[in-house]
C-alpha cells in the first residue's frame, strides 16, 4: 500500500470522527438555541399581551373603580379577547385562552375544542400556583408539540401559545441538513488541505529519499536531495547525501582496485605466455648448439686436435649461446625490475648526478653495438654539467632501452642523442632514422607487453617490457615520457627530469 493511501486512510477516519462529534455538538447547540429563541419569542408575545392588554385594562378598571361592576368588566374582557385575536404568530401554531372552569374562551384556530382536555389539568394547576412565572414544556397527552403559558390572576385566565411540533421538527431538519452540508464540504476541504500538506511535507520528501536511494543503488554519482533543512527529513537528506558521497568514493576505490587487480592478472597471464614463448627460442638455440657439439665431441678422437674450420664453427656456436644467454638474462632482469617498480613500496635512491655524464657512459657502453650495425652516432649536449637528483642506475637503464631500441629498429642512417634544458626541467631525446611507428603503435608503445610490428613476421625480440619500465622509472622521478614518430621516417623518443641547482 502506498504511503499516500496510508496517510489518507489514517486521516479520513480521524477527520470524519472529529467532524461527526463536532457536528453533533453543533446540531445540539443549534437546536437548543433555536428552541430557546422560539420560547423567548413566545414569552415576549405573552409579556406584550399581558402588559399592553390584560394588565393595562385591569389598571384602567381599578382607576375607575369599576372592577365590581360586571357589565363593565365583561366589556374590558371582550376587548382583551379582541386584542388577543390581533396577535399574529410568525410560525405555525395558535394561541388560546382558558378560564378557571377550563372553558376555552378564545382560540386563534379551530384546532382546540371549547373545553380543555383533562390532560391539561396539571398545567393549569402549575400555572395557578405560580401566576407570575411563564411555564413552558411539552404538550401532554402524547401530542407532538410545545407550549408557553402564563396565568392572569385578576380574571383567572390561562393564556397559552401552542408551538406545533412540525414547526420545530422542520427547523431541526433544516439545522441537520445545513450542518451536514457544511460538514461534508468542510470535511472534503479539510481532507484535501491535509492531504496536500502531508503530500508536501511528508510524501514528497519520502519520494525524494526513495529516488536518491535508487540512484545510489544504480551506482550513479553522489546524489543531491531537494529537501530543505529544518526538520528530520532535511537532516536525513543531508545524512543520505553524505552517505552517497562516501559510497561513491568507496565504489570508485573498489573499481580502481578491481582494475588494478584485473591489470595485474592480465599482466601475469601475458607475462607467463611471453616468457614461455620468448625464453623457449634462446633455450632452443642454446640446447641445440650444446647437443650438436657434445655429439661431435663424443664422436671424435680425443687425441686429434680441432681443425681451424671446426674451431670457427665452435666459436660461432659459443657466440650464439652467449648471445642467447645474454638475451635471457636481459628478459629476467626486465621482469625483476618491473616487479620492483610495480610494488607498493617502490622507491628510488635519489642522489645528485650530472645527466650529461650518465648519457656519455651509456653511449660508450653501447658504442660497439652501434658500430656493428654500421650506424653513425652523435651526442648533442651542453658543455656545462646538467645536475639532476635521480637514481643513477635506473636512469642508465632508461637510456640503455632508448638507445638499444633505436639501434635495433634502425637499419641504416644515424642515431642522435640530445640533452637540452627547458625552463625547470631537462629533456633527453633519442632520434633515429629507423622504421618508425604507426599512430596506433605510437599511442600504445609504452604499455606493458606491447610490441610494434607484425607479430607473425617481424615481431621484435623481448617481452615488450622495456618502454613500460622506462615510463615507470621516469614517473617515479617526477618526469614524463613520450614519442614522436612517422612510419618509415624514424622516431624521436624523449623523457624529462626535474632540474636541481647544483650537483
Amino acid at each position: 500500500m502506498r504511503l499516500r493511501t496510508k496517510i489518507l486512510l489514517s486521516v479520513i477516519p480521524t477527520v470524519g470522527t472529529a467532524l461527526l462529534l463536532t457536528g453533533w455538538l453543533v446540531i445540539n447547540s443549534a437546536t437548543r438555541s433555536s428552541h430557546d429563541a422560539v420560547y423567548q419569542y413566545c414569552e415576549g408575545v405573552l409579556d406584550a399581551y399581558f402588559t399592553q392588554d390584560l394588565a393595562s385594562r385591569v389598571e384602567l378598571l381599578k382607576k375607575n373603580q369599576l372592577e365590581n361592576v360586571a357589565s363593565f368588566v365583561d366589556r374590558f374582557q371582550q376587548e382583551a379577547l379582541t386584542a388577543a385575536g390581533q396577535l399574529h404568530l410568525v410560525w405555525p401554531g395558535h394561541l388560546f385562552i382558558v378560564d378557571d372552569r377550563k372553558n376555552i374562551i378564545y382560540c386563534s384556530s379551530d384546532e382546540m375544542s371549547d373545553r380543555l382536555p383533562e390532560a391539561w389539568d396539571s398545567i393549569l394547576e402549575r400555572l395557578a400556583e405560580a401566576p407570575d412565572r411563564v411555564l413552558k414544556g411539552r404538550i401532554p397527552d402524547g401530542i407532538y408539540g410545545d407550549f408557553v403559558a402564563k396565568y392572569f390572576r385578576p380574571w383567572n385566565w390561562g393564556v397559552v401559545i401552542v408551538i406545533k411540533g412540525d414547526f420545530l421538527h422542520e427547523r431541526e431538519q433544516r439545522i441537520w441538513i445545513t450542518v451536514a452540508s457544511v460538514g461534508v464540504i468542510t470535511s472534503i476541504a479539510l481532507i484535501l488541505s491535509l492531504g496536500m500538506l502531508l503530500h508536501k511535507f511528508i510524501v514528497e520528501p519520502v519520494i525524494s529519499l526513495r529516488g536518491a536511494s535508487q540512484k545510489i543503488a544504480m551506482e550513479e554519482a553522489p546524489v543531491s536531495i531537494p529537501v530543505k533543512d529544518g526538520d528530520e527529513f532535511g537532516e536525513l537528506s543531508r545524512d543520505i547525501e553524505g552517505m552517497s558521497y562516501r559510497i561513491h568514493q568507496s565504489r570508485k576505490a573498489l573499481r580502481e582496485a578491481y582494475d588494478d587487480l584485473k591489470s595485474v592478472d592480465e599482466m601475469k597471464t601475458v607475462l607467463l605466455s611471453n616468457v614461455s614463448h620468448e625464453l623457449r627460442t634462446p633455450l632452443t638455440s642454446i640446447m641445440g648448439f650444446a647437443k650438436l657439439w657434445l655429439k661431435k665431441i663424443d664422436g671424435r678422437d680425443p687425441d686429434t686436435p680441432l681443425s681451424a674450420k671446426q674451431m670457427a664453427a665452435l666459436r660461432d656456436a659459443l657466440s650464439v649461446i652467449s648471445g642467447q644467454g645474454s638475451t635471457m638474462n636481459d628478459m629476467i632482469d626486465n621482469i625483476v625490475v618491473l616487479m620492483a617498480l610495480t610494488a607498493d613500496d617502490a622507491a628510488a635512491e635519489m642522489r645528485s648526478h650530472d645527466l650529461v655524464t650518465l648519457v656519455e657512459k651509456v653511449s660508450n657502453d653501447l658504442w660497439e653495438q652501434i658500430e656493428a650495425k654500421g650506424l653513425s652516432f652523435a651526442l648533442t649536449a651542453p658543455s656545462e654539467s646538467m645536475p639532476v637528483k635521480v637514481d643513477g642506475k635506473l636512469i642508465e637503464l632508461v637510456l640503455k632501452h632508448y638507445i638499444s631500441n633505436a639501434v635495433e629498429f634502425t637499419q641504416e642512417g644515424e642515431i642522435e642523442v640530445r640533452v637540452v634544458t627547458n625552463e625547470d626541467e631537462v629533456m633527453v631525446e633519442v632520434r633515429d632514422t629507423g622504421v618508425g611507428l604507426s599512430p596506433e603503435d605510437a599511442e600504445k608503445v609504452f604499455e606493458q607487453f606491447h610490441q610494434a610490428g607484425d607479430v607473425m613476421t617481424e615481431k621484435p625480440k623481448g617481452l615488450g617490457l622495456g618502454l613500460a619500465i622506462c615510463r615507470k622509472i621516469v614517473r617515479l622521478h617526477g618526469g614524463q615520457v613520450g614519442v614522436q614518430s612517422r612510419l618509415g621516417k624514424g622516431s624521436v623518443f624523449y623523457f624529462s627530469l626535474p632540474c636541481i641547482d647544483d650537483v
